[in-house]
């Protein structure tokens, strides 16, 4: 005897009834059930069709969703976490499921690959990781499934093949957020999809590792939500020039770790996006142009070229006069040597280890407005090539700290790392007056040259840079408050 859980009602093959007859609710459902349980006209699996029911075998209204799965020993369970009502299940092993609403359990009696099929309300289908996940086989048969959405459907699918000839219908689904994420194996085509209203992509493809098909002829004109969506997908190598992305809006991480990934993307419309966190981090083989892009509402640009390592284009004509974020923007891109002196950065607060181990980066940043920018913490650390003069910069400190003691005539050093760049020679002096006679700048230190006051620990210091202004009213004066420590 097959039988399944809960909410499930099982065709009993040895007594020739099923266990709760009223549910099986429409004459296609049962014609259903004769095709795919494995007996002729009249039959289902082995028992004879019980006589009140007086439906004569017919082809079903609807092509069923049709999914292959493994079990590894006697009496296994497989659950399939599916969303919809009044469902008629065919287990592959002579057992059937009629009325079936949500997430559908059967236990197989021996181990072997079952064809399973899911015939009625069924909306989606949705892994999420679980633990049955890893034992779907394949995906055979789409079926007429008017799917409501895809979220999550086969996300941690680890050895799941594609053999579908089919297309589901797609006219409802909005959601393919994480769709195949984590489905290892998957490389099946799936050029032909009418991806039309869908909004969200968000991590759709990612650590996909084996899928490489095309998806060019897509229409993701609704997307607006693109972040991760091939993240780690390491195989994926295919053209997406085509792709209609003015609606987009997140970008993030949206190729990080694709290390093959090398196609154009200069037709691309990014006027929408606001992210491009991430975007090509790791992808090591990307060098495509990228100077034709509006980038003008982009707000956040942190290692967007992290480890990119063969990227070296011009972006010279990029508006990023809305980057706030810049930090580890061309980390690691070790090829990158373009002019970007241009730029308008006046936005910018953060540029933390922007050019860390840019090997090759050489070009002139002195006409930079950066007086914005509160950390440039490794900034230009181990850019070996860089030699460029940044003594035109004035970057301003709110707060510093001498590690000295009030010990009379003692001289105290601060480190100002935020505020002056490691290995360059600005010129910033100390403006006399007031607390500033007790301090001097040598060395890109504030050295602290005469005794303190006892009762006192913050000092006001006002430094300037000589030079050309980079600021709008002329001024290159600002203050710092000097606390002593010790």
């Amino acid at each position: 005897m097959h039988r399944t859980r809960s909410p499930c009602q099982s065709w009993d093959a040895r007594r020739g009834s099923f266990m709760r007859p009223g549910l099986l609710a429409t004459a296609a459902a049962l014609a259903f059930l004769f095709a795919h349980a494995g007996g002729g006209a009249g039959a289902v699996g082995d028992a004879a069709l019980p006589g009140q029911f007086g439906v004569a075998h017919a082809q079903p209204d609807q092509l069923p969703f049709i999914t292959t799965w493994k079990t590894d020993a006697a009496n296994q369970t497989i659950t399939i976490p599916l969303v919809g009502s009044g469902m008629a299940i065919s287990w592959g092993d002579g057992a059937v499921s009629i009325g079936v609403s949500g997430i559908a359990t059967h236990a197989y009696a021996n181990p072997g690959t079952y064809e399973v099929s899911v015939y009625g309300g069924l909306e989606a289908i949705s892994l999420d990781g679980h633990p049955d996940a890893a034992r779907l086989v394949s995906i055979d048969q789409w079926g007429d499934v008017p799917w409501r959405t895809m979220g999550s459907a086969f996300s941690g699918a680890a050895n799941m093949a594609y053999a579908a000839t089919d297309a589901p219908d797609l006219s409802r689904v909005t959601d393919m957020s994480q769709m195949f994420r984590g489905a290892t194996a998957f490389n099946g085509d799936i050029s032909s999809w009418d991806t039309s209203s869908v909004t969200n992509m968000t991590h759709m493809f990612s650590v996909a590792t084996a899928f490489n098909q095309p998806l060019n002829n897509w229409d993701v004109s609704s997307v607006t939500d693109m972040h991760g969506m091939f993240f780690a997908a390491t195989s994926f190598n295919q053209p997406l020039n085509n792709w209609d992305v003015s609606s987009v809006t997140d970008m993030y991480a949206m190729f990080y770790g694709t290390p093959f990934f090398n196609r154009p993307l200069n037709n691309w419309d990014v006027s929408s996006v606001t992210s491009m966190s991430n975007m090509f981090h790791g992808a090591i083989s990307f060098n495509q142009p990228l100077d034709s892009w509006d980038v003008s509402s982009v707000t956040d640009m942190g290692a967007m070229l992290q480890s990119a390592a063969s990227f070296n284009q011009p972006l010279d004509s990029w508006d990023v006069s809305s980057v706030t974020d810049m930090t580890r923007m061309f980390s690691h891109a070790r090829s990158f040597n373009q002019p970007i002196g241009g730029w308008d950065v006046s936005s910018v607060t953060d540029m933390t280890s922007m050019f860390l181990r840019a090997g090759s980066f050489n070009q002139p940043l002195n006409t930079w407005d950066v007086s914005s920018v509160t950390n440039m913490t490794r900034m230009l650390d181990f850019a070996a090539s860089f030699d460029r003069n940044l003594g035109g910069w004035y970057v301003a400190i709110d707060n510093a700290s001498i590690d000295r003691a009030d010990v009379p005539g003692m001289v105290g050093t601060i480190s100002t790392q935020n505020a002056f760049l490691d290995g360059q020679n600005p010129t910033y002096l100390i403006e006399p007056g007031g607390d500033s006679d007790r301090f001097e700048i040598t060395g890109g230190n504030i050295l602290r040259m005469v005794s303190a006051d006892a009762d006192r620990t913050v000092y006001t210091v006002t430094i300037y840079a000589t030079g050309d202004s980079v600021f709008e009213d002329g001024n290159n004066r600002r203050t710092v408050q000097v606390t002593l420590v010790g």
